[in-house]
């Protein structure tokens, strides 16, 4: 979850004007946690605008890190 955590908070509310929230929701149903995220930053399109002129030389390693931690989980379980 941190690297999605750490996403919404650095492309999303940090570019807000608005009073800002994340939602983190934990539900555990059958024997399988869900986690679900939500913000009210200012979405994908904008900070992907944002970042493309001010962050040019940025490579994103989030999608990397979660991959790898989901499939060390797989493996545990």
């Amino acid at each position: 979850m941190q690297p999605i955590v750490e996403n919404a908070i650095w492309h999303g509310i940090s570019h807000s004007e608005k009073k800002c929230l994340l939602l983190i929701d934990f539900k555990l149903k059958d024997n399988k946690l869900t986690v679900t995220i939500e913000d009210n930053g200012i979405g994908r399109a904008k900070a992907a605008e944002i970042n493309k002129k001010t962050r040019q030389n940025h490579i994103s390693h989030s999608t990397d890190i979660l991959e790898t931690r989901l499939s060390l989980c797989e493996k545990i379980n």
